[in-house]
């Protein structure tokens, strides 16, 4: 793990792991970013983890942090106090506000929702199918 007080990655030079205060990846990539502003602009992180994050048309699987801005890009998960989501693209938000344009995929209620239904249905399943086998 590199630990430097600001990391700049441009073109694609897929570190594993960067720990700094301020990391700016351009057209790059990370597999682990911690820091305490995290800026990806045209590149890719699987998981990042700070304060503050903006997505630029780039993409983080995993982002979680206090306050998190998709612009033009996506997330697979962002967990955080407040997401912008801005022309862009979020499978799973699990954050006490939502604003902007936000094309959420699941937030925490519909997870919760898809849980209690999709128990409900094993269930029944299983109770049906315990019927027609006595």
């Amino acid at each position: 793990m590199s630990e430097e007080n600001q990391v700049k990655v441009e073109e694609a030079t897929g570190q594993e792991d960067i720990v700094a205060e301020h990391v700016t990846i351009g057209a790059g990539g990370a597999q682990h970013v911690q820091a305490k502003t995290v800026h990806v602009e045209q590149g890719g992180v699987a998981y990042a983890e700070a304060e503050t994050i903006q997505i630029d048309q780039g993409g983080v699987a995993l982002a979680k942090g206090k306050s998190i801005t998709v612009n033009e890009g996506g997330a697979g998960v962002v967990i955080a106090e407040q997401a912008e989501i801005n022309e862009g693209f979020v499978m799973l938000a699990a954050a006490q506000e939502i604003s902007g344009e936000a094309k959420v995929l699941v937030d925490v209620r519909g997870a919760l929702l898809i849980g209690a239904v999709m128990g409900i249905v094993a269930g029944l399943v299983k109770a049906l199918v315990g019927r027609r086998r006595r």
